[in-house]
């Protein structure tokens, strides 16, 4: 009867260790995931910075370029 019991204890401490297991393998999965996700943001984020950059270089350069133009047909 004793034998019973501790077999039973025994069997309930490998199905919560099981599902504990199992928890954790999920949340492992999961923080993989959002870890691609963040990497593609990452990159994303950089393409439009450079975007940004490149346009306010392009106007700025545009603009000394009509300035010169208008001082030079003065």
């Amino acid at each position: 009867m004793v034998e019973k019991a501790l077999m039973g204890k025994k069997c309930e401490e490998d199905e919560v260790s099981l599902k504990r297991e199992k928890n954790m393998l999920d949340l492992m999965k999961k923080n993989e995931k959002l870890k691609m996700k963040l990497q593609q943001e990452k990159k994303i984020g950089t393409f439009l910075f450079f975007l940004f950059v490149i346009s306010w270089v392009s106007t700025i350069v545009m603009v000394l370029m009509l300035l010169f133009k208008v001082n030079c047909n003065v």
